[in-house]
Formats: structure tokens, C-alpha cells, sequence
């Protein structure tokens, strides 16, 4: 990853920490601890349960080890992460002192929940509905925290959110990759950091 073209973060979830793990190219430069190669971790990524297995997979110098599968689903909606590490990273984006340097970007994968809910007959949600409520919520609430972190300024900060709308009486698909939660976040030097997670709907 130390050889990305541009900054770079891709979420996962490790089920050996229980715990999400975010690969990054700036810790991928600082040691070879924290560098894996590109394929791996968008395999890692992108291991949604009951389609892939686990992806297991170590750093370069074999030091750190992670058995990953998607990071949509701890981290659907990855700005947050992405903004936290631009803040935090003068490396690779010296002039930025604040929100107010950025520009933001955020486009999400869709959002399933808008009254698509299913509902058993006795009127309880479904178990495919609370992951869907889980997932949309996460990504709105960090919407709500990037928003509030802006100033509510559409023009420093938008997330475009689909959503997706499915009739009642047809059965759940699954579109494998259909969608990617996207995030791209420029400053006034014109470099950006690019953040992804692929989750199926």
C-alpha cells in the first residue's frame, strides 16, 4: 500500500481482534508492519459473510496478521475515518489546520431502509431489516457528526445518498458489488485522500 498513488484508507473488520482495522498508505510508509499488498486488502474488504470467506492476510514483513471481512459493515459510511486521518496527517496534507480546509465529497451506496422495511406478520421487523437499520443508521449518523462538524456549509461538505426503492412484493436480490461507498476529500493543494468499502445489496 506504501506505493499508492494517493492517500489511502480501506476499512475492514477483524474477527482475530473483534475489533475494526483500517489500512492506510500512511501507515504503510511509517512500517512495513502496516503495509499490505493492494490486492489483499481490497480482497479483505470486500470478504462479505455469506459470500466469501474470511480473508486472512499479513503485512509484508509478516509481523501483523488480520483475518478480515467487510468493512461495510462497521464502517459503511467512511468519512469520518477519512476526515480524522486527513486532520491528522501533515505528512501528506501539511496545510490543512481544520475543517475549514477541506472539501468534502461523500457518496454513499444507497440506502435500503426508506420504507422498504420488511415486516413479519405480527408486525416485528425482520432480521434482514434491523441489518439494514443498522447500516443505514451508522452511515447517517455519521453524516449528522460531518454535517454538524461543517457548519451544516453545502458548499465545504455533501453526501449524495440514494434511495433505493424496492416494491413490496418482490423478493430481496442481492447485487454483488453493485455499489461502492465512495469518499473524496480535497484541499486547497489539491491532493485527497480516497476511502472505499464495496457492500453488496
Amino acid at each position: 500500500m506504501k506505493d499508492t498513488c494517493k492517500p489511502l484508507l480501506v476499512p475492514c473488520f477483524d474477527l482475530n481482534t473483534s475489533a475494526p482495522f483500517v489500512f492506510s498508505r500512511a501507515d504503510a510508509s511509517e512500517s512495513s508492519s502496516f503495509d499490505f499488498e493492494l490486492w489483499q486488502v481490497c480482497r479483505a474488504t470486500t470478504a462479505t459473510p455469506g459470500l466469501f470467506k474470511p480473508f486472512g492476510l499479513q503485512s509484508v514483513d509478516g509481523k501483523t496478521s488480520c483475518c478480515a471481512v467487510d468493512g461495510g459493515l462497521v464502517m459503511n459510511n467512511p468519512t469520518a475515518a477519512a476526515v480524522t486521518h486527513v486532520l491528522h496527517n501533515k505528512r501528506d496534507f501539511p496545510s490543512v489546520n481544520g475543517v475549514e480546509d477541506l472539501l468534502v465529497l461523500s457518496l454513499g451506496n444507497g440506502s435500503s431502509t426508506a420504507g422498504n422495511l420488511r415486516r413479519r406478520r405480527n408486525g416485528e421487523c425482520s432480521a434482514s431489516s434491523i441489518v439494514s437499520i443498522a447500516l443505514d443508521g451508522v452511515a447517517e449518523t455519521v453524516d449528522q457528526m460531518m454535517g454538524n462538524a461543517f457548519c451544516w456549509n453545502r458548499t465545504d461538505y455533501i453526501r449524495i445518498q440514494v434511495r433505493l426503492q424496492i416494491a413490496i412484493h418482490e423478493k430481496p436480490r442481492l447485487f454483488l458489488f453493485s455499489s461502492i461507498d465512495f469518499f473524496h476529500c480535497s484541499t486547497q493543494t489539491g491532493r485527497g485522500v480516497f476511502c472505499f468499502g464495496i457492500r453488496c445489496n
